[in-house]
């Protein structure tokens, strides 16, 4: 089964790299305005369904092992070292929203400013607000995940120790990692869920292109970097 969701998951990057394709296809305006954002709410739709059905199936390998995907095979020594739960900071979201706005509203080019009126530079204080809540709520649930698994990690600790003295290493401990792994990864697709609420489809278009190019960016830098090194 490590095998199949191992194959599974290159498929899904693969169409994953298509789905991004699409969303930088859909930021060109081709019709009426109408017709734009029902394009942009379809290409949105479909990625956010993307990834949702990854975390459904990655919870359901999850049950049967959760060691198999702490983290996959082909994840790079770059990736590992940034992840959190096997993956990337539910938190990461809102500060990628946060930059992404800062920096354009920093912009003085007045066409500039005109290319960029739909998009993450021209978020409302309601946006702002329903933005900062999501990410308050990630902030405060992923803090409580990793307090849980320096919980579990001292315990696990304890538990090799008392191995000398006869006590095995019950399921019990794996059951508890499973928890914390499926917590983190349906942190992760409400985070994003909620990130895209906020946000009109164009919007939600340039956040997305953000957030699925940085994972597919740093598999890339990743291979590339363990690639020097083995030169």
């Amino acid at each position: 089964m490590t095998q199949s969701f191992q194959r599974y998951s290159e498929k899904w990057e693969e169409e994953l790299r298509q789905l991004v394709k699409n969303l930088k296809n859909s930021r060109k305006q081709t019709a009426t305005a109408e017709e734009n954002y029902t394009r942009l709410l379809r290409v949105v739709e479909k990625v956010i369904a993307h990834l949702t059905e990854y975390y459904r199936v990655k919870s359901i390998q999850t049950h049967k092992n959760v060691l198999s995907v702490m983290p996959l095979p082909s994840s790079t020594s770059i990736e590992r070292s940034l992840y959190w739960m096997n993956g990337w900071r539910p938190t990461d979201a809102g500060r990628i929203i946060y930059a992404e706005a800062i920096r354009l509203e920093n912009k003085n080019d007045i066409l500039h400013r005109l290319y960029t009126r739909a998009n993450l530079g021209n978020l409302s204080p309601l946006q702002f607000r329903s933005i900062a809540f999501t990410h308050c709520e990630a902030d405060r649930t992923q803090d409580r995940i990793s307090a849980d698994l320096f919980t579990w990690q001292k315990d696990v600790s304890k538990a090799v120790i008392n191995m000398e003295e006869g006590v095995d290493f019950d399921n019990k401990m794996l059951e508890r990692l499973v928890d914390l792994q499926q917590s983190a990864d349906e942190l992760r697709v409400k985070t994003i869920e909620g990130m895209v609420e906020a946000l009109t489809p164009p919007q939600a278009v340039d956040f997305l292109l953000i957030v699925t190019q940085l994972h597919l960016g740093l598999h890339v830098f990743g291979l590339s970097h363990d690639l020097h090194l083995t030169n």
